[in-house]
């Protein structure tokens, strides 16, 4: 038989209950709009709602292919573009990313998959052909060209180029080398036909293609107006 006690807990549940679903229905709280309540309280059994949609995989499958689709039409490009230009306006957000990027990059892992990557593609004769006609396109701006000439007059063999230049190439000899430099730039070319070649005599460009693109190219004025 039940004991008084039971009977006193049981009726204090019922009461608990009524109360509950009272100011449920009252605030109207199952309403997404107006609370959090799943269920309308007491002793009813919740329908089986899931709080986290991403949990559904129906849900999952029809908003990642909306994604896509979104993404591939030219609104959704412009859209994209158009919010990282503005995050990447903010310095904050804009040094944030520079020093994920470059602590990412310079993780073991990242760089052996790079190195992997770029293998894989060098074997391709397709992606060789595509990116060589892809670089002779950007070397064809002249915007382009006098930019990477320009950097590569103050940078090359500035201190800090050297600092990170191996030591077996900053202890060339003389007879082999192509430049003399003071305090870390360069003063003379050292010419085959005319020896020491002042900088201010020199063509200073860059290599357009091959192997050294990129890379400094100083040419002695009087070999190339002959």
């Amino acid at each position: 038989a039940e004991s008084d006690a039971d009977k006193d807990a049981e009726k204090a549940a019922e009461e608990a209950n009524a109360v509950e679903e009272k100011w449920i229905k009252h605030f109207d709280s199952t309403n997404p709009e107006r609370g959090f309540n799943l269920a309308k309280g007491g002793e009813h059994v919740p329908h089986p709602i899931r709080k986290n949609p991403w949990d559904d995989p129906d849900y999952r499958a029809r908003v990642t292919a909306t994604i896509k689709n979104d993404a591939n039409t030219s609104e959704g490009k412009a859209k994209r573009s158009l919010l990282s230009r503005a995050a990447w306006s903010n310095p904050e957000v804009r040094t944030k990313i520079m020093s994920a990027s470059k602590a990412g990059l310079n993780t073991l892992e990242s760089k052996a998959k790079r190195s992997m990557i770029m293998k894989a593609s060098a074997a391709v004769p397709e992606s060789m052909i595509k990116r060589s006609e892809a670089s002779k396109e950007v070397w064809s701006r002249p915007e382009v060209r006098k930019k990477m000439a320009d950097i590569a007059k103050n940078r090359v063999l500035s201190p800090d180029f050297l600092r990170h230049t191996p030591e077996s190439h900053a202890k060339v000899g003389l007879k082999n080398r192509r430049y003399i430099t003071k305090d870390g730039q360069i003063t003379h070319k050292i010419c085959k036909k005319h020896g020491l070649v002042p900088i201010t005599d020199c063509y200073v460009g860059t290599f357009k293609s091959g192997r050294n693109a990129g890379r400094l190219r100083i040419q002695c004025k009087i070999c190339m107006n002959r």
